[in-house]
């Protein structure tokens, strides 16, 4: 392995790694807090802002990602997520939700603009034979740090390792958030340059519709069948993990009576699980895979079934803290 080749894979891989750690972290802690609140209106609003920016922007980022130089829309993504965790910080020091809600949706605004300017900066810095490799590292990494910041989420807002008048979890929570995006930050200056991948004359006009745009876009592809159902197989699946994200949180706190570090380890599991299954799937490559997507899904549906017929406790807030009836969906 050449040493330009991996220092340019360290230099993705942290600026990409952090964020994803970054958003997940903030994310489930913020979560966590309104469940243990009793704002479990909160949690939906939260990931209805978080993924918004995903519908709304993500044929603007592409077009971007094409027209400027890649390594400048990472810099201005993670500029923005900078500015994102200071506000988020102080929400969530102050308990101020709406505050915390409109983080969220500059979050997910920021990982928008990031996705497709990193992604597609791979083929243009490295050789073709090394994308792959580099995408697998890539993959492994980004669900690494997804376990890692749900996991610690829980663990780091119920730390109280000083006596402060704002409980010490929180400030702990919201100093490491602003920490990993300023080091997110400063990763990027030593990502190389390389200039617009196309010439404004070759781009397509302007996705002014966005969303809009992506519709027709997914719709053209109809004639490309296999394409278009692996999009969406995709959509269904990460529609499917998000709402069980949502009501895992819900159940280990309100219904389990657990704290916020034994909440987060629910989560955490299913990213293994999810890492288990990845690996599984791989060993299958040769076959033919579309055998193994009927059983799955019918594992899950059993698995969920079986966890909606335990045995359900009445909520516990083991947080001490009293639901505050002015926050969003008390």
């Amino acid at each position: 392995m050449s040493r330009r080749f991996l220092r340019q894979t360290v230099s993705l891989g942290v600026s990409y790694t952090l964020g994803t750690f970054n958003d997940n972290f903030f994310k489930q802690a913020i979560l966590l807090l309104a469940v243990s609140m009793g704002h479990t209106a909160v949690q939906a609003w939260g990931t209805v802002l978080f993924s918004l920016p995903f519908v709304l922007f993500s044929a603007w980022a592409g077009w971007l990602a094409d027209r400027y130089p890649k390594c400048r829309l990472v810099l201005a993504a993670k500029a923005l997520e900078v500015c994102a965790m200071l506000a988020g910080g102080w929400g969530l020091l102050q308990l101020h939700w709406s505050g915390m809600l409109a983080m969220l949706f500059c979050m997910g605004a920021s990982a928008t603009l990031f996705s497709p300017a990193l992604n597609g900066s791979l083929p243009e810095l490295f050789a073709r034979e090394d994308v792959p490799r580099v995408n697998a590292l890539f993959k492994l990494a980004t669900t690494a740090s997804i376990l890692l910041g749900i996991t610690l989420a829980g663990g780091a807002l119920e730390r109280q390792w000083l006596a402060t008048e704002i409980p010490f979890g929180r400030w702990l929570v919201a100093a490491v958030a602003v920490g990993v995006a300023v080091l997110g930050l400063l990763s990027v200056f030593f990502i190389p340059y390389r200039p617009a991948a196309a010439r404004k004359e070759d781009l397509p006009p302007f996705p002014w519709l966005g969303a809009l745009d992506s519709a027709r876009d997914l719709w053209r592809l109809r004639a490309r069948q296999g394409i278009f159902w692996c999009l969406c197989g995709d959509v269904f699946f990460y529609t499917l993990s998000t709402l069980v994200l949502l009501e895992i949180n819900a159940y280990g706190v309100a219904q389990l009576g657990l704290g916020p570090t034994m909440a987060s380890l629910l989560p955490g599991g299913l990213m293994l699980g999810i890492c288990a299954g990845a690996g599984l799937a791989a060993r299958r490559a040769r076959g033919d895979w579309r055998r193994s997507v009927p059983r799955a899904c019918a594992g899950i549906g059993l698995l969920l079934a079986l966890c909606g017929g335990g045995h359900l406790r009445q909520p516990v807030h083991r947080s001490g803290v009293q639901p505050d009836p002015a926050a969003p969906g008390s």
